[in-house]
């Protein structure tokens, strides 16, 4: 009987660990996903005389219930020039998401 308490116990223990490894592998393959996907926005979006968008929000067609989402959050003055600060965000908004998570935010000076 003390052997099979023992079993179960590290059953269960190899269990709940192999669940939390495929949920942080599953982030972890999320955010590289994100990453990639923001490359390409911004090099689409600085090959557009309008350039990075400094608010704004949209779908992006490569992953369902993921929203790219950019908004101006500070002003820098760089040699007497004012430039704004904006936050370039990934977020899944898909209905797996428990929440809106926020899977990549990006910070960057936006030259005008």
């Amino acid at each position: 009987v003390v052997g099979l308490m023992l079993l179960a116990t590290v059953l269960v223990a190899s269990l709940l660990a192999l669940g939390k490894q495929r949920r942080l592998l599953r982030q972890a393959n999320d955010r590289q996903q994100a990453i990639s996907l923001a490359d390409a926005l911004l090099t689409a979006w600085h090959q557009t005389t309008a350039g990075i968008p400094l608010r704004g929000a949209g779908p992006i067609a490569e992953r369902q219930g993921w929203w790219w989402q950019t908004e101006v959050i500070a002003n820098r003055v760089i040699f007497g020039k004012s430039h704004p600060v904006v936050r370039l965000q990934i977020i899944d908004r898909s209905s797996k998401a428990v929440k809106h998570s926020v899977l990549l935010s990006i910070e960057m000076l936006h030259q005008t």
